[in-house]
């Protein structure tokens, strides 16, 4: 639903926008470095292995290790959901901002013709 609705607001957009300050935007977009990337994978591989091996060796019942990690799958789960969620909601603004501008710019324009 997000990306239907993404791809009708970038037509609106494209269309709106001049060839000059399309290539201009495009040119804004920031890319994450390989090194991030790099560091954020490990980073999680590395939490989860840590607390993965925490349950594991922690010396209590297979019933309180079994809830530990359901807990902490879950808690995994929900942040990935939480994280895509508001990344998604942050790019939705985004774009309704440039459609935003690019209405003004235009309205700008025919006023000053």
């Amino acid at each position: 639903m997000f990306w239907l609705l993404y791809q009708m607001l970038q037509t609106k957009l494209t269309l709106l926008l001049s060839s000059t300050e399309k290539t201009h935007m495009i040119d804004n977009i920031s890319d994450n470095s390989t090194g991030w990337l790099f560091f954020v994978k490990a980073s999680f591989v590395v939490a989860l292995a840590a607390t993965a091996a925490g349950i594991l060796f922690i010396p209590t019942d297979f019933l309180v290790k079994g809830y530990m990690g359901l807990c902490a799958l879950f808690l995994v789960s929900t942040s990935i959901t939480l994280s895509k969620t508001l990344r998604d909601e942050h790019e939705n603004q985004r774009l309704i901002n440039k459609i935003s501008e690019a209405k003004t710019k235009q309205l700008i324009k025919e006023y000053a013709e």
